[in-house]
């Protein structure tokens, strides 16, 4: 086959003027950790390059779970993290992988979320590296539902976290626990699907320390927004399309612009750069450059001959994650060899021209994204009000529009990790709860929790006479747990900052799903 790339792999060790025209990552967190922004500020609709992470929890009997906190120090004890999960026999699963401890692996979820494990990863309790097959347990806890059943804690140095997305992960080799060597790192991509009225940009990434008992700011995440969806109408019974049905549908007709992509400099230490043609045809996004270097992790690249590949062929994954494809020529299929497939990421040289380029391209980006809305709401004006769906006029209510994001951020401890932001509660209304049930009789509860899914917020309270509770919120939950008995409490009356409510007894849980059914 014809080689129609130029493939240059584990290319010799870059000089100070080249090194200048790559990101620096380093230096891009330290900003980001010293409160500078790392981005200009960008038009409505254009992708959006975010920091971010999450969690949050509550309840009653304990489960232990073996979590290593800081450093790793021979001297040390494993930490024990209790987790409060509100019923005996029900708890979020783990889902379990296989790595070779000496080779790594790369881990999907079926969320959509990703582990990268490097080579070497772990040692045991004495600090010696782990060899074989070890076995890591993956789970995420994303909605208020979740953490209710899994007892994540909530509280942040005095505040809640407001979640963008939380996950627990630990590993075990023959069943005794091991760490993450402090040498290396995991690599995660947390997929999680928020609601836009969340502030991506003042997320964080928080890790729960075991012996402080409180979520602790380590840092922060790149997070990208993938897509956003609109708000959907509920279904009436002539179960005719909605409006929003109807937008996505334009939506389809006219496809975003691909935005083009952004120079920066550095490059992970990680990363190895590689470098090869593309189809500007296929990925648009590339057309205004004359050169777009790649980078994939070095554990993957590195060990990678450097001759006999014939071609390469580049899938997209997601904005800004691409799927490269190495064709062996056909000698090295004769000795054995197969395709090589491996996640790499775009890395545009920063230098005056790319930056012209790319400000150029911008610009006319920005251009067919508001010929595009425009096109968009002829189409939509030209349904007319007789044209409008009924369903539109008769709905009972419509929900908030919410964003798929993926969150990329490296852990150093197993444990419990969240892309959040601290929330203040003070901001709330507070209100005077009381609570009765269907006799109208007074119950005394015990704690109230509460969830605002539009806010993505989650937590419980014990002073229910300075309850914080938007009462004006329709996408508020408020629910009690009584004696093992799950109720939820639905408001009756208002009377200025006093709310009483009525207990509803839910039916006795016997899985996630029940749970789930009732607070969602």
């Amino acid at each position: 086959m014809k080689d129609n790339y130029n493939i240059k792999i584990n290319p010799p060790k870059l000089s100070a003027e080249q090194i200048e025209k790559h990101m620096n990552f380093d230096a891009l967190h330290e900003q980001m950790n010293q409160g500078k922004s790392a981005q200009k500020a960008l038009p409505k609709n254009r992708f959006r390059i975010i920091v971010a992470i999450s969690s949050l929890a509550v309840a009653a009997s304990v489960a232990l779970i073996l979590v290593y906190s800081g450093l790793f120090n021979a001297e040390k004890e494993i930490a024990q993290l209790a987790l409060n999960t509100p019923f005996e026999k029900i708890d979020i699963g783990f889902d379990s992988y296989q790595v070779d401890a000496e080779k790594g692996d790369t881990l999907r979820h079926n969320s959509g979320s990703v582990v990268v494990v490097p080579a070497a990863a772990f040692v045991d309790s004495k600090g010696k590296t782990v060899t074989g097959k070890v076995d890591i347990q993956y789970r995420e806890m994303n909605q208020a539902a979740d953490k209710f059943i899994a007892g994540v804690p909530q509280k942040a140095e005095n505040t809640v976290l407001q979640s963008a997305g939380t996950m627990h992960i630990q590993g075990f080799k023959d069943g005794k626990a091991v760490f993450i060597n402090p040498e290396k790192a995991l690599q995660v991509e947390l997929k999680t699907t928020v609601a836009t009225a969340l502030q991506l940009g003042e997320l964080k990434s928080y890790a729960f320390s075991s012996k402080e008992k409180d979520w602790k700011d380590v840092g922060s995440v790149q997070t990208v927004v993938i897509s956003e969806q609109a708000p959907e109408t509920e279904k009436t019974e002539n179960n005719q399309m909605t409006k929003s049905r109807i937008f996505e549908k334009f939506q389809r007709k006219y496809p975003l612009p691909a935005r083009p992509i952004e120079p920066v400099k550095g490059s992970p230490a990680n990363m190895t750069v590689l470098g090869f043609d593309v189809n500007t045809k296929e990925f648009p996004e590339f057309a205004q450059y004359e050169n777009v270097d790649w980078m994939a992790l070095k554990s993957v690249v590195d060990p990678l001959p450097n001759d006999g590949w014939s071609n390469m062929k580049v899938n997209k994954i997601a904005d800004l994650k691409y799927e490269i494809v190495m064709i062996p020529n056909e000698a090295s299929r004769k000795k054995g060899r197969s395709e090589v497939r491996f996640e790499a990421y775009p890395l545009i040289p920063y230098n005056q021209k790319t930056m012209s380029d790319y400000e150029k391209a911008m610009n006319e980006y920005d251009k067919a994204m508001v010929r595009r809305e425009e096109q968009l709401s002829r189409e939509l004006a030209s349904l007319g009000t007789n044209d409008t769906p009924k369903e539109e006029k008769t709905s009972k209510k419509v929900k908030f529009s919410t964003q798929t994001i993926v969150s990329r951020f490296s852990i150093k401890e197993f444990g419990l990790w969240s892309a959040a932001k601290r929330f203040d509660l003070k901001t709330l209304p507070t209100v005077n709860a009381r609570f009765k049930d269907a006799s109208g009789k007074n119950v005394d509860v015990a704690e109230v929790f509460v969830s605002d899914a539009e806010k993505q917020l989650y937590f419980s309270s014990s002073d229910k006479s300075k309850l914080n509770l938007d009462s004006e919120s329709e996408y508020n939950k408020v629910w009690v747990l009584s004696n093992g008995q799950l109720y939820v409490a639905n408001p009756t009356k208002r009377e200025n900052n006093q709310i009483e409510f009525e207990l509803q007894p839910a039916l006795q849980p016997k899985n996630e799903s029940d749970i789930r059914n009732v607070l969602i």
